[in-house]
């Protein structure tokens, strides 16, 4: 079978012999080799980071919020004295 950059690649399929159309997936190891394995394809990869990141994307922009809202609120809150060379009304 040809592999990448023309280079060919032999797989070992032992005593079974993979029908027609039947989908086989070879696993080539850069670093040694790696008996191939015969048999359905991995799924699909877990959704649970994709689910979580948005949530906590959106509850640390609503902390930094509240965070800078209070802040700011303090900050408008001080009053405000008058310069120390101001004359006395």
């Amino acid at each position: 079978m040809p592999g990448p950059l023309g280079q060919r690649y032999g797989v070992q399929l032992g005593d079974r012999r993979p029908r027609t159309g039947e989908q086989v997936v070879v696993t080539l190891d850069p670093d040694g080799w790696v008996d191939p394995r015969l048999g359905p394809p991995p799924g699909p990869p877990d959704t649970t980071a994709r689910t979580v990141a948005p949530a906590a994307v959106a509850t640390g922009a609503l902390g930094l919020g509240t965070h800078l809202t209070g802040l700011l609120e303090a900050l408008l809150a001080r009053r405000r004295r008058p310069p120390e060379d101001a004359v006395p009304a």
